[in-house]
């Protein structure tokens, strides 16, 4: 069998090259442009840093050594999940559940004859097609429902990274042992 022609190419902005680019490319790419060229690490230093504000810091050898330095500017929250600025978490800016979700016994999908939902199913799982058949422990609002908690986002510690991390690996590798099978 004859291989199949490759299509013709097809017109594209630089906006849409970097929206389809794997984030490995953009990383590599836009530390290639800093290194390049002065202006731009400028540029991608005042987007992506930020001054250690060290007013809150107690330790005044440690208040010196911060002096002057830069911080990553946006991080992920502990509490939501979502990538926040540092110079704009004020009280308000996050929304979370402390509790987890469970099934909503009252909810109609398990009322339904005609509906089956496998008792071991993840109520995760479940609140992703039907957000009405789950709620959350901690306020009994249903599975896509605003937080209960109000607050200033929280910094995932360097520690709870580590363990994501890990996690997030052996689930990688547990995914990949079960496709060679």
């Amino acid at each position: 069998m004859a291989p199949s022609p490759t299509p013709d190419p097809e017109p594209a902005t630089l906006e849409e090259a970097i929206a389809d680019s794997h984030p490995e490319r953009l990383v590599e790419t836009l530390i290639a442009v800093c290194e390049k060229s002065a202006e731009a690490k400028a540029i991608v230093s005042g987007l992506l840093l930020s001054d250690i504000k060290t007013d809150t810091v107690k330790d005044t050898g440690k208040k010196k050594l911060l002096a002057g330095q830069k911080r990553k500017r946006w991080e992920a929250c502990q509490n939501c999940d979502e990538e926040f600025n540092v110079d704009d978490n004020r009280e308000g800016s996050c929304n979370w559940h402390e509790g987890m979700l469970e099934r909503n016994p009252d909810a109609p999908l398990f009322k339904d004859p005609g509906i089956e939902v496998d008792d071991d199913a993840d109520p995760e799982e479940i609140g992703e097609d039907y957000p009405e058949a789950v709620r959350f422990t901690c306020c009994k609002k249903q599975g896509d429902g605003v937080g209960c908690q109000i607050g200033k986002h929280k910094l995932i510690t360097a520690e709870k990274m580590a363990r994501m991390s890990d996690l997030l690996r052996e689930g990688v590798e547990e995914g990949d042992d079960e496709e060679e099978t």
